[in-house]
């Protein structure tokens, strides 16, 4: 059984997997980025270079090619996201960026949604994790809508270790109500060259996410992360479906 989501824990997904983007600098482009970070042993590797940093003038736009197959059938969707940091808000207790999300261009609306203005996660780097403590759905009226991750999810743990689990367990609330939990399973897998349609990138950490939702578990997701870059290749595999995200980031 597959739980249904909010609009914004998708938008959290899509930071999580579209947007775990890049590595504090760079730009895309090179159809080929080599690495030398790569560790084979039991030991903790240097993972962080593989993974975002959110700062103050953070600003990526990401191209992505999502090939979907149910059934049989196979469809493919193309799409830009961008997102960009604009402030900051203390969320319980915590000083967090606030990552804008939209599908039209920077600092513009969703253009794919009437009613939707954008998405925003507040988000935070502590204890080497990268945590979002809350998000919200802000609408072209001017209303917004909050969710809160209680006390956070995490999109990704620096410095993972080969063969370790990493076990992360939060309540996903609505004002007082309690929607639904999570227990997030992040594990490193390790490293390998990966081809995409924007091209072969070497060298790239392998890590798969699991979310149980409720006490059911949702299909793992295997992810390619290149350094510098950030995400290129995300594969989703259900009993009855198959995801594959391509994608390639440019920062600003």
């Amino acid at each position: 059984m597959y739980k249904a989501n909010r609009f914004f824990t998708i938008i959290i997904i899509l930071f999580i997997s579209v947007a775990i983007m890049g590595s504090c600098g760079g730009g895309g482009g090179e159809s080929s980025r080599g690495g030398d970070g790569g560790g084979s042993g039991g030991g903790t590797d240097n993972t962080t270079q593989y993974f975002p940093a959110i700062y103050s003038t953070y600003k990526v736009k990401t191209q992505a090619k999502s090939t979907i197959t149910i059934g049989g059938n196979t469809s493919t969707v193309s799409s830009t996201i961008y997102q960009w940091v604009n402030g900051e808000e203390n969320i319980s207790g915590v000083n967090c960026k606030k990552v804008y999300t939209s599908d039209n261009d920077f600092y513009q609306t969703y253009k794919s949604s009437n009613d939707i203005a954008y998405g925003i996660s507040y988000v935070a780097f502590l204890n080497g994790e990268m945590r979002t403590y809350a998000g919200d759905t802000e609408m072209k009226s001017g209303s917004v809508s909050r969710t809160y991750f209680v006390p956070y999810s995490i999109a990704y743990i620096s410095n993972m270790q080969l063969g370790k689990q990493y076990i992360h367990h939060y309540e996903v609330s609505y004002g007082s109500t309690i929607l639904y939990t999570i227990d997030t399973i992040i594990e490193m897998i390790g490293y390998e060259d990966v081809a995409t349609s924007f091209g072969t990138f070497l060298n790239c950490l392998k890590w798969k996410m699991i979310n149980i939702i409720d006490g059911y578990s949702q299909p793992a997701v295997i992810i390619w992360n290149a350094k510098g870059l950030g995400t290129v290749k995300s594969v989703t595999k259900g009993t009855d479906f198959e995801t594959t995200v391509e994608q390639l980031s440019t920062f600003y």
